[in-house]
């Protein structure tokens, strides 16, 4: 039976390798659709701002792809780390948490972050949305399967309850030399 569990544990270390790799894809991807958004106005895919207000949406527009395109990038590589990878809590709310925002970034992208844009960017994201929401639901399932942490040597073993006694008795008598010191007894003879 061993052998089965080991399996599975591949198995499922596997796919979420697989959907953390598909997520940094997501994020890169939701980048990407950022930077085109400030160069579709140079390019003319893109209406230039006409005033003011419009700019200020044009660049946090922008500003928010790239920003949560590259936060996506470095929360699935967050993932990766063995502290987060081994504590069940840690990985579980990281997952979850990746599956809301994924969910999100799919209805963003797929709904039109460069919906005036030629149509091979309006493609690029509903395939990005489409993506982001295999990858959520992804998340989603693999949230309770941290990894086990790994089991300690043999050779490590834990000092016996004797051995720790032994400790405290040997660090007492270390106290009690230090207090019958004889430039301790000079100091209190003086005072």
């Amino acid at each position: 039976m061993p052998e089965v569990g080991a399996k599975c544990a591949q198995r499922v270390r596997c796919c979420n390798g697989l959907f953390t790799f598909l997520g940094a894809i997501v994020g890169l991807l939701l980048t990407a659709q950022g930077v085109l958004v400030f160069v579709g106005v140079a390019l003319g895919h893109d209406d230039a701002p006409d005033d003011f207000w419009q700019g200020c949406r044009w660049v946090a527009h922008g500003s928010l792809c790239v920003g949560l395109g590259l936060t996506c990038c470095a929360l699935e590589i967050k993932s990766c780390l063995p502290g987060v990878k081994r504590h069940v809590g840690w990985f579980f709310a990281n997952r979850i948490g990746l599956a809301l925002m994924y969910l999100w970034v799919g209805c963003y992208a797929a709904g039109g972050a460069l919906r005036n844009g030629p149509d091979w960017a309006v493609y690029l994201g509903h395939a990005t949305g489409v993506l982001a929401w295999v990858v959520s639901l992804s998340h989603f399932v693999l949230a309770g399967c941290a990894e086990r942490p790994p089991e300690a040597p043999a050779s490590e073993e834990k000092p016996s309850a004797d051995a720790a006694e032994s400790n405290d008795v040997e660090a007492q008598e270390g106290k009690d030399e230090v207090a019958r010191s004889p430039i301790r007894e000079e100091a209190q003879a003086m005072a």
